[in-house]
């Protein structure tokens, strides 16, 4: 009898027990669900990083950087873009680089490229000041002309304000022309085009990781964005690409990338 009483107590207990446990989990979810509704309807405040950098409480939002077009073509001084075309030439460079390295030198370093956003991207607005940006480089071996014209297009298509350096980080490279010809180019572009091009050379290669992690200790912005040294970027690339990282100092954004043909360089 005793023992039958227990058994009894014993699972009210335990009904109780669970009766109570429902009830707070159901208040508990009701309070997380209105919480998150309230955060929901708030504007997004950035994240403040312990640092140099101090985001503005107040700052305007304005549209994408649209970039500059139909410039005075620059070339590389070696390029020979009013002469005939050479295929052999094109053949001889081309076991060297595995691209069209011949017609790269004859293109110019800031072309002009097709505007392929999508319409609402154009609608899209942004706060204005997001900090100073270092984009890094690395080379090895890579030709200048395809090293320029990422650098170039950059140029043309950041917003000024935002575009602090460039940081072309050279990881032991032995041609000729990815050493000297390309200090001379860097050179050239901090100035004539207002943004300096920091070129460091390291005399072994340590690989792309390594060479990456080094180079960002040469860095002086607020936020780097690494570039592959043979890309082009298009109008409007920077500000969605930084506006998680102004946001939230801890975010990591990769961009959408397309492909260029290795012979013809077409996008």
């Amino acid at each position: 009898m005793k023992l039958r009483r227990r058994v009894i107590l014993l699972f009210a207990g335990a009904a109780a027990v669970y009766i109570v446990m429902t009830l707070l989990n159901v208040r508990i979810d009701v309070e997380i669900v209105e919480r998150s509704d309230e955060v929901r309807n708030q504007p997004v405040q950035p994240v403040q990083q312990p640092g140099k950098f101090q985001r503005e409480e107040e700052n305007i939002l304005i549209p994408p950087y649209a970039g500059k077009s139909d410039l005075p073509p620059i070339y590389v001084p070696w390029s020979d873009y009013k002469e005939p075309y050479r295929k052999e030439k094109e053949d001889e460079l081309h076991e060297s680089y595995r691209f069209n390295k011949y017609l790269s030198d004859r293109i110019p370093l800031n072309r002009n490229v097709d505007d392929t956003r999508a319409k609402s991207c154009l609608k899209q607005m942004y706060p204005k000041n997001m900090g100073k940006v270092s984009i890094v480089l690395i080379s090895y071996n890579e030709a200048v002309s395809v090293v320029f014209r990422t650098i170039y297009s950059a140029i043309n298509r950041s917003p000024r304000h935002l575009l602090h350096e460039f940081v072309l980080y050279d990881d032991g490279s032995i041609w000729e022309e990815s050493i000297g010809a390309m200090k001379t180019e860097a050179d050239r572009v901090t100035q004539h085009q207002g943004v300096p091009v920091r070129f460091i050379r390291n005399t072994t290669r340590g690989g792309l990781m390594r060479a990456r992690t080094e180079a960002a200790k040469y860095a002086t912005g607020d936020i780097l964005v690494y570039l592959d040294s043979h890309c082009e970027v298009l109008p409007g690339w920077l500000e969605p690409l930084i506006e998680p990282i102004y946001k939230d100092y801890t975010a990591v954004t990769c961009p959408v990338i397309d492909v260029s043909l290795s012979l013809s360089l077409s996008l």
